[in-house]
C-alpha cells in the first residue's frame, strides 16, 4: 500500500460505515408493520368498547383490504390467530407470544361448547404501564357475580356474544350489540365467524 492509500483508508472506511448505517436507518424507518390477511380469515364484524371505541376484526369491514390487509381466523382446532384493528390502540394480536399463564392461555374456541378463552394483546401495550393484555373469559373466583364474563360463539349462527375485559385502558369489550340492548339504536354491531 502506498502512502496515499494509507491516508485515505480511514476516510473510506468511515464513509462506508456512515453510508451503511444510514441505509439501515432509512430502511428501518420506512418499514412498517405488515399485517396480512390470510385467504382463510373467517372472523368479521365489529366489537365495541366505551373506552377505545370500535374494533374491526377484518379489513373487509371497512374496505381497507387494499391498504391494510388484516383479519382474525379460527383454525380447525379452535385456535385464534391474526389481527384486529382499533383506531385508538392499534393492532390487536390474537396469537401473541407468552400470554399470561403460559401458552395454554392462548386465544382459542372450545369446539364443542363455543366458549372463547385465553388472552389477546394490543401491540401498543407496554407503554405508560399498560401491558396491553385483553382477557376473553374469566377464571376461578373472578367468575363469581357480578364479575363473571366470557366471550362465546353461537354454534348455529356463528355470531359472537358477551364480553371480554381489557383492564383500565380498554375496559369492557362487547362482541354483540345484544349485550347492551343497543341493536335497535344507531349501532347494530356484532362479530361473527363462518367457522363451524
Amino acid at each position: 500500500m502506498n502512502k496515499k492509500n494509507i491516508k485515505s483508508f480511514p476516510l473510506n472506511l468511515i464513509f462506508i460505515l456512515v453510508l451503511t448505517t444510514t441505509l439501515f436507518a432509512v430502511a428501518f424507518l420506512i418499514t412498517e408493520l405488515r399485517v396480512e390477511a390470510d385467504v382463510v380469515n373467517n372472523v368479521t364484524g365489529w366489537a365495541w368498547s366505551e373506552n377505545i371505541g370500535w374494533i374491526s376484526f377484518n379489513c373487509t369491514n371497512d374496505n381497507s383490504c387494499g391498504t391494510h390487509n388484516y383479519g382474525v381466523n379460527i383454525d380447525t382446532n379452535g385456535n385464534l390467530s391474526g389481527h384486529a384493528w382499533s383506531e385508538h390502540i392499534g393492532w390487536i394480536n390474537f396469537n401473541p407470544a407468552e400470554p399470561p399463564g403460559g401458552p395454554s392461555n392462548s386465544a382459542r374456541v372450545n369446539i364443542d361448547s363455543g366458549e372463547v378463552s385465553g388472552w389477546v394483546r394490543a401491540l401498543a401495550g407496554g407503554a405508560d404501564g399498560w401491558d396491553g393484555w385483553i382477557k376473553l373469559r374469566c377464571e376461578g373466583a373472578e367468575c363469581n357475580p357480578p364479575l363473571g364474563y366470557g366471550v362465546s360463539i353461537n354454534r348455529d349462527t356463528g355470531v359472537f356474544q358477551n364480553w371480554a375485559w381489557g383492564g383500565d385502558v380498554v375496559g369492557w369489550i362487547s362482541f354483540n350489540c345484544a349485550n347492551d340492548d343497543s341493536c335497535l339504536q344507531a349501532s347494530d354491531y356484532r362479530v361473527r365467524t363462518s367457522f363451524s
